[in-house]
């Protein structure tokens, strides 16, 4: 980046200037050069030599301070926005938390430009303690958040204005007084970001959970109080070192210039440089949740941000050298394929299968990271002139702006959407399309460049003849010099060693000669022999064919082994996780995959069956290929289905069970795989009434410490109080000894969704008990009895115990919770579902038991329709838990619109996997049918 800002000059013995080319840029024109050459900067330069002065290595050290407070906690933004997703914003999806991030890079960059105009007015003495003040104040702000647009304000708005001072601030110090080793000094500046990447994620990983998000982020405000506040301190010698250097020019305003996109060669490599950034900080911003997601703990997703800092530290400090030797696009480019072979290579494949190819693709990715953060400020620089290069600079930052807005919010779209795999190849595909944009603007360059040498490599060969070039050389101040410098022109490399100039040719008369052609074009050799000096003629290559053989035809063809691959195991445990992510069924499976993971790997049943289970969503997703020589995934999944039971039963007799977790997990599991395969419903109820029932019930210990445990003893009450409420019969959960008993599970047994299913438990075994009872009712039983009296008296407390919750539980919940919604439609069908049940016997006094009214019936399947359609569209909450709220609202909905949306949200349940609904469809159709026929045949019996 350094070597591009602008040219260097020299003096030597007898007063002729030298132009140093390597350090010029590709855009140099022969005014430029002119004006370089002027003896007052020699002077300048040569009565201060800032680059020695202590000073300039002070305000370098402060450089790398304000790096580490303001991009550094950029790199660290993917810890915030993991632990947002679990803890404060966990009513949110992670896309939409992603605008959070997308929106403070975005302002962080987007007007850099500016602040770069006003740092060239006023110096740092101004910004920097703006910068300071801005950080610190950012993070006493986070610290009090509570809402979504709290986070937006602080961290998006307020924190984006000291992030976006502070880096300008470091990086366009380092600019103003470094040249010849600019990139020294711009290498050990930027090596702040990546100790921020460093700090912030190891700092935060220990403080969360023992100090909380308040105390983590006043820790974080005050960190960045001192590291700004050094550097504000460092930055006081700018002043004197910047004093009489008269050359600087002075900005004449501070309004919008986008002439930089007048530039083609300009254009293109932004638009690489865009595309790399998206790609990266996609990946920076999503690896925590992408580790979690793949069956790792959080701990696992902070330490990877620990690593890609720390070897995106050692990138940024080693890159540099190698850019000076062999060109800033050379070298992008050669980064651009190693980044395309470690996407397809180990992120796409083991991204969500193996934990140590994880740690490995984030170490490489993060060295090619910080690479390409030196690379490409040095590929904008070749693009323009030296005295442009802040200009160019900030409106690549600008673009830059646009992709980074759009990074994390689409990139957490797609990870939601198509999972890790599917979202790798999207990044090598933008990848590829960079590599590309940067190669085509390298071809523009040397193209250019190429032109302009052969232009002032005949520049002296016109200076004898009579016309205007006689005249214009005349005027300049070293003819000689210019001679020097134009013969030497073609000679120098600009680019780098890997283009084709690098190989030098002699001329035809010192190719005869056999000897060095020196001096350019026309050489030395031919001036002194006064001949023309003309290149050699390049033959193409040709093939010489020595010898040949012909082999005869084979009789037949040799048939292709077949790729035989039984280690399915990595793929479909990944897709096992993709569908338990959608299977949330309480709050606490957020980290099911990673708690699940070691218990997989030490119970045969259960890994068999979560095999099963991925199979099954593979084959759904259709992203594993078969052929007719090999099992399909479907084959695969009702093949572990059946060694799963049959290990299981096997496993039962074992004297471990008791001590195992896994045989209760299998049990649930094998459920689930019911649920997605059987339409009829019945094995998935013998499953849980034979299966993990029937060992709860028994020797099985559980821990309610234990994470795991919990998860297991949560979903199965959701699952079991559907069955039972769904086929009218009772269940030991209503049980006062496992109500007691279970209520040290729940993370929270005061919370409504809890509370909801604890009366649908209550309704149900009420529900079963009045059957009983009035079946057990004499026909000639008056309405007025104390028994008929008594079963409408108990309708009426259990809708007054449902209005009680509904009193207690509705102002103090946020309505944005997809458990509360899942809550609220039971609420609404545990009405119409009691409602229901007093009228299927004719020995009623219809004044004395619960009637519902058709207004309040259509209110509640309106709500019942509109709260499922969120739960099942919206949230990761399996949708066979509205499974009894949809039944309740098509039982009891009269109009066609009613029916239409109740089949269709149970067809979108089916959708996702879950085809028991199809059960509750096909009840519902021949329930409406029989309620048609029976209006028919009434009318027919009126006639």
């Amino acid at each position: 980046m350094e070597q591009s800002i602008s040219s260097t000059t020299s003096l030597s013995s007898d007063q002729v200037p030298t132009t140093d080319l390597e350090t010029a840029p590709a855009m140099a024109t022969l005014a430029q050069s002119a004006n370089a050459l002027g003896p007052d900067n020699e002077k300048e330069l040569e009565n201060k030599d800032i680059e020695s002065d202590i000073g300039a290595w002070l305000c370098v050290f402060a450089s790398l301070l304000f790096l580490t407070s303001s991009y550094g906690f950029m790199n660290s933004l993917g810890t915030i926005q993991s632990y947002l997703t679990h803890n404060e914003l966990s009513d949110y999806t992670v896309s939409q938390i992603g605008w959070i991030s997308g929106t403070y890079l975005f302002l962080s960059l987007i007007f850099n430009f500016q602040i770069g105009a006003i740092l060239d007015r006023y110096g740092p003495q101004i910004l920097s303690p703006i910068a300071a003040a801005f950080s610190t104040v950012t993070f006493l702000l986070l610290a009090e958040c509570k809402e979504y647009w709290h986070f937006v304000l602080c961290l998006g708005l307020f924190g984006s204005i000291g992030s976006s001072v502070g880096a300008v601030t470091a990086i366009g110090v380092v600019g103003k007084l470094f040249t010849r080793r600019r990139g020294l000094a711009m290498g050990l500046a930027v090596m702040g970001t990546s100790l921020g990447g460093i700090i912030y994620p190891m700092m935060l990983r220990a403080t969360f959970g023992r100090l909380g998000w308040v105390w983590s982020m006043r820790l974080v405000a005050l960190v960045i109080a001192c590291l700004t506040s050094l550097g504000v301190l460092c930055f006081l010698p700018f002043r004197r070192l910047t004093e009489g250097r008269s050359n600087v020019q002075q900005p004449q305003g501070l309004g919008l210039d986008l002439s930089a996109f007048k530039s083609l060669e300009f254009v293109i490599t932004a638009f690489g440089i865009c595309m790399v950034e998206f790609v990266n900080y996609g990946i920076s911003g999503l690896l925590p949740t992408i580790a979690t997601g793949a069956g790792f703990s959080v701990e696992d997703g902070y330490t990877l941000l620990s690593i890609l800092g720390a070897c995106s530290c050692l990138g940024r400090f080693s890159i540099g050298f190698v850019g000076d030797k062999v060109g800033p696009f050379n070298a992008v480019v050669s980064t651009m394929l190693v980044i395309i072979i470690l996407l397809s290579t180990v992120f796409i494949p083991f991204s969500t299968t193996s934990a140590p190819l994880m740690y490995i693709f984030t170490a490489l990715w993060g060295y090619c990271s910080g690479s390409f953060y030196v690379l490409s400020p040095l590929c904008t620089g070749k693009t323009c002139k030296p005295n442009d290069y802040a200009r160019y600079f900030g409106s690549t930052n600008m673009c830059v702006a646009v992709a980074l807005l759009l990074a994390n919010p689409l990139s957490g779209i797609l990870l939601e959407k198509l999972g890790a795999q599917l979202l790798g190849c999207f990044y090598l595909a933008i990848i590829i399309l960079a590599g590309i944009s940067l190669g085509i603007a390298r071809g523009l360059l040397l193209k250019k460049w190429y032109d302009a040498s052969i232009g002032i490599s005949t520049f002296y060969q016109k200076r004898n003849q009579e016309g205007p070039w006689s005249c214009i050389i005349s005027r300049t101040p070293y003819p000689e010099a210019w001679y020097s410098l134009c013969t030497k022109m073609k000679a120098k490399r600009n680019i780098g060693p890997l283009d084709k100039r690098k190989k030098l040719t002699r001329c035809q008369s010192c190719a005869r000669r056999r000897i060095k052609c020196q001096g350019g074009s026309p050489c030395e050799y031919c001036i002194r022999t006064k001949k023309t000096c003309e290149p050699q003629i390049v033959r193409p290559d040709e093939a010489k064919f020595v010898s040949w053989t012909t082999s005869p035809q084979p009789s037949h063809m040799t048939k292709l082994p077949v790729q035989i691959n039984e280690q399915f195991e990595g793929t479909y445990l990944g897709h096992f996780n993709l569908f338990m992510q959608r299977c949330q069924f309480t709050k606490e499976f957020v980290n099911f995959g990673a708690n699940i993971l070691p218990l997989i790997h030490t119970c045969p049943p259960l890994r068999e069956a979560t095999i099963a289970i991925g199979a099954l969503e593979a084959s759904r997703r259709a992203t594993v290929n078969s052929s007719h020589e090999r099992k399909s995934p479907k084959q695969i999944a009702f093949g572990s289905y059946g060694r799963s039971i049959r290990h299981l039963q096997s496993w039962l007799q074992s004297a471990d069970t008791a001590s195992c977790q896994g045989s209760l997990w299998c049990t649930l599991l094998l459920t689930l795989f019911e649920l997605t395969t059987q339409i009829s419903g019945d094995q998935w109820a013998d499953h849980l009434v034979y299966g993990t029932s029937r060992m709860l019930q028994s020797s099985v210990t559980l821990n309610h410490r234990n994470q795991l445990d919990r998860q297991l003893v949560g979903a199965f009450r959701l699952l079991e109080a559907n069955r039972a409420v769904l086929y009218g019969v009772d269940t030991f959960i209503s049980q006062d000894v496992w109500l007691n008993h279970y209520s040290r599970y729940a993370l929270d047994p005061s919370s409504p969704v809890e509370t909801i299913f604890g009366l649908l438990i209550e309704i149900s075994s009420f529900t079963q008990k009045f059957f009983d009872r009035a079946e057990s009712f004499p026909e000639t039983i008056q309405p007025g009895h104390s028994d008929i009296c008594a079963l409408a008296a108990q309708g009426f407390i259990m809708l007054r115990r449902l209005e009680e919750w509904y009193e207690s539980t509705i102002p103090q919940t946020q309505s944005s919770d997809a458990y509360l919604k899942l809550a609220l439609a039971n609420y609404h069908a545990l009405h119409l579902f009691i409602y229901q049940n007093y009228t299927y016997y004719a020995f009623w006094d219809r004044s004395e038991i619960p009637i519902l009214a058709e207004d309040e019936a259509r209110t509640r399947i309106a709500a019942i329709i509109a709260l499922s359609a969120e739960v099942i569209n919206v949230s990761d909450i399996p949708g066979i838990l509205t499974l009894f709220a949809l039944r309740a609202a098509g039982v009891t909905a009269r109009e066609m619109s009613e029916r239409k949306a109740i089949l269709l949200l149970l067809d979108q349940i089916a959708q996702k996997g879950f085809v028991v609904s199809r059960r509750i469809s096909d009840d519902l159709r021949g329930l409406w049918e029989y309620e048609r026929l029976g209006l028919l045949y009434q009318d027919i019996e009126e006639e």
